[in-house]
């Protein structure tokens, strides 16, 4: 009777998790459905564009890991999309102005330049821009600088101090846990590895990152400058003294225009349409009104230029959305270049770096493409940094921007020898019988010997050889020319361009016309790699456990916030299979 209990308790169980499961789907479905219904209604005239930033932006739309903390099925929207929807709304009659909702804005400086260069001209229209928030960080002041009238909460401010950045050193941690980390690196500015071996920045890596920030910080200063029309020197000044403690502050110094509740503000935008108390203010979201608007449709399907967006750290096997999977992008390739309708390919990268074996193999491919005949163009976001200029530097052409984080030409091999934190800490003791004396490989069981090391040193040796010698041949330099820019040293993309490392300033839209001039067409289809899958899918993928490492991964950083850079970066580090090509450092843009 007791075992009959348990098996009806079990069944009773189960019946009831696969009825909630029904349930929620059908319920996320339905919300689809809603939604949908919603934004087929919701572009109206005397409307007024609604731009928030909560979350990351993604180079393609919805490429990137689903938020499992919430079920919105709304397209997240990418850059690129997200500018067209923008530049289309400037020329919409329907759309009378912008309200930029300004709490956080998540993502890197190109990223921000991208929008802002879009609001910008959006602005030729004639039209309005109101910008709101309670408090701005300088990454999202970035973008209200383009408003017309910049409101904040008379309690905020604006963290007007100029740029740092925070490098988190482990090396004390793992000593107390008995784990030494045997590091075999190339490159002195190389310092991927530095939180592992040391309590501090090393001097080469604090050079570089003082050169870089400095660069990215004139670019902030130079946009805001240019719009609010202060002095850079002022602004500096500003920063220097820390004199934009408060609101009051920001309004005396011109950063803002004045205080003001939210209510206030959508009373601004009331006043601006002519609409009294009883009328209802339309502000569809900046993914509605993409899921609204009519797209241009291509005049030809005869030749195809195809925009392979490679974001994320690249790593081995397929990878997770908004990860760039060498097996994955491969095979993408591999089918690109094999169409007899491809003219060109133009690879859109944002990305630290990772796996060297899997950036090779997706530079292996694009080399491939280009002894077919089809020319590849490069155009850095935010990061095309060490694996991720690996697989840029061998294209016709490279466009950054002046904020592109690039180079880091160097490889890192990191091996944990927990032998104390085993034995003294656990005690646990291994032994072994060897057929030979390199029969057990690398063993985090124990040190390595001489022997093994000058080994493993030797291919990390190579492997920087071949990277440089990738380089060298794509961007035709001497191999000492580029010894000279290598050493694992991160430059802007200002700098770059003086290097030589790239070619020219520039966004996507200009590879993308230069793929058409190479290819010699004047009439494309441009289609857009890789296939992704809408929130709703994803979220099925996640009901039905095809994504539980991601969803774990998704809630866990919702619940971190803030600190959730650090807890991916250490899930990336647990990650690494082989020698890596990666950015040495997190970045993080505030």
């Amino acid at each position: 009777m007791r075992q009959f209990l348990k098996f009806f308790f079990a069944s009773c169980l189960g019946i009831l998790v696969s009825l909630l499961l029904i349930a929620l789907i059908a319920s996320i479905v339905a919300g689809r459905a809603a939604n949908k219904a919603l934004m087929s209604d919701a572009i109206k005239p005397n409307s007024v564009l609604h731009l928030s930033f909560k979350t990351g932006i993604p180079e393609r739309s919805n490429n990137k890991p689903f938020e499992a903390e919430n079920f919105n099925t709304q397209t997240n929207l990418g850059l690129s999309d997200m500018v067209k929807a923008i530049e289309k709304a400037g020329q919409d009659d329907n759309i009378q102005g912008i309200f930029l909702d300004l709490e956080g804005f998540p993502d890197g400086q190109v990223t921000a330049s991208t929008i802002r260069k879009a609001l910008l001209k959006f602005k030729e229209s004639e039209k309005f821009i109101v910008s709101y928030s309670e408090a701005y960080s300088q990454a999202a002041y970035h973008l209200a600088s383009t408003a017309d009238e910049i409101y904040c909460h008379h309690m905020g401010g604006i963290d007007f101090r100029g740029y740092s950045t925070y490098i988190p050193f482990f090396k004390d941690m793992f000593d107390k846990l008995g784990v030494e980390w045997q590091v075999v690196y190339k490159g002195q500015y190389k310092g991927a590895s530095e939180p592992y071996r040391l309590n501090e920045m090393s001097a080469p890596n604090r050079k570089q990152i003082r050169r870089y920030l400095n660069v990215l910080y004139d670019e902030f200063l130079a946009a805001v400058s240019e719009s609010r029309g202060i002095p850079v020197e002022r602004l500096k000044e500003m920063a220097d003294n820390y004199e934009i403690r408060n609101a009051e502050a920001a309004v005396k110094a011109g950063l803002v225009t004045k205080t003001a509740y939210r209510e206030e503000v959508i009373d601004d935008l009331r006043n601006r349409l002519g609409l009294t108390d009883k009328d209802k203010l339309l502000t569809p979201s900046i993914e509605q009104y993409w899921s609204n608007m009519e797209k241009d449709l291509p005049k030809s399907a005869k030749n195809h230029i195809a925009v392979i967006y490679a974001e994320g750290t690249i790593v081995g096997g397929e990878g997770e959305e908004g990860m760039t999977g060498g097996k994955k992008y491969s095979r993408i390739i591999r089918e690109i270049r094999k169409n007899d309708k491809t003219a060109a390919i133009v690879l859109r990268v944002n990305s630290p770096g990772g796996s060297a074996l899997a950036s090779e193999d997706i530079w292996h491919e694009l080399e491939l493409a280009k002894e077919d005949g089809i020319p590849v163009i490069a155009s850095m976001g935010d990061l095309a940094a060490s694996g991720g200029y690996y697989i840029s530097c061998g294209a016709d052409t490279i466009v950054a921007d002046p904020a592109t984080l690039t180079g880091s030409i160097g490889v890192v091999g990191m091996i944990p020898n927990a032998k104390e934190l085993l034995e003294k800490k656990m005690g646990i003791h291994v032994d072994t019988v060897l057929t030979g004396p390199f029969a057990d490989g690398v063993s985090p069981a124990f040190p390595i010997d001489k022997t093994t090391w000058d080994i493993l040193n030797e291919e990390i040796d190579q492997l920087y050889i071949v990277f440089k010698s990738r380089v060298a041949a794509g961007r035709s330099m001497s191999m000492e020319r580029v010894e000279e820019l290598a050493q694992g040293r991160v430059w802007a993309g200002k700098d770059a361009l003086e290097n030589g490392l790239v070619d020219l300033m520039g966004d996507l839209p200009l590879a993308i016309d230069i793929a058409a001039s190479k290819a010699g067409v004047d009439e494309y289809l441009m289609i857009e790699y890789p296939k992704t899958k809408d929130p709703l899918n994803q979220i099925l993928d996640m009901l039905t456990g095809q994504n539980s490492d991601q969803v774990r991964s998704s809630i866990i950083k919702g619940e971190l916030g803030t600190y959730a850079p650090y807890y991916q970066y250490l899930k990336e580090m647990q990650r690494m299979d082989g020698p890596q090509a990666r950015l040495p450092f997190m970045i993080e843009y505030r």
